[in-house]
């Protein structure tokens, strides 16, 4: 028995928007259709690709629904566009976010910047989870997670990475 719910096998494919060209995973429609859903949000996961830890969405677009992989996980995974995958998951609940520990440690040791997390959307508080975790050295996880928390108190005019006002751009 597998601790795995659900598995399916699949090839990695792109998705060309012109400028930008994204790695995929087709998943197919009838493993889809029987799948909970939770309002009009996609189903979250939690599994593996290959035996390698994955995490995301089930996403949409006019070809059906997918997995979005990034080009360091298909390089660390040793996947290339065209390889077949075999992808195991259990459903997450919609609101789950993986913290990586030197944010949560940040976060724990300050009152103010966990109010201001725990008032974040989870989806917000996916992207600014992956912002840490993306970094390859502990230096720039640990110099993100203190931009986080001095964005999530306001200090000294600072923003939260990806907001409006640190592009440049105002709403």
């Amino acid at each position: 028995m597998s601790y795995f719910a659900h598995s399916f096998e699949s090839v990695i494919s792109t998705w060309d928007l012109g400028r930008m060209i994204y790695r995929i995973i087709p998943v197919p429609e009838d493993l889809v259709s029987t799948l909970p859903r939770s309002g009009n949000q996609p189903p979250r996961i939690a599994g593996e690709i290959n035996d390698f830890p994955y995490s995301g969405a089930i996403s949409r677009n006019s070809d059906g629904p997918y997995l979005l992989i990034s080009a360091r996980a298909l390089k660390a995974i040793g996947l290339r566009t065209g390889d077949p995958v075999e992808v195991r998951f259990n459903l997450e609940a919609p609101d789950a976010v993986a913290v990586p520990e030197l944010l949560g440690d940040a976060l724990a040791e300050d009152a103010a910047a966990r109010a201001g997390w725990n008032a974040l959307t989870p989806g917000r508080q996916r992207a600014l989870s992956y912002h840490v975790g993306s970094a390859k050295r502990a230096e720039t996880q640990a110099k993100r997670a203190a931009e986080i928390v001095a964005g999530l108190k306001g200090l000294d005019g600072m923003t939260l990475p990806g907001s409006p006002s640190r592009r440049g751009t105002s709403r």
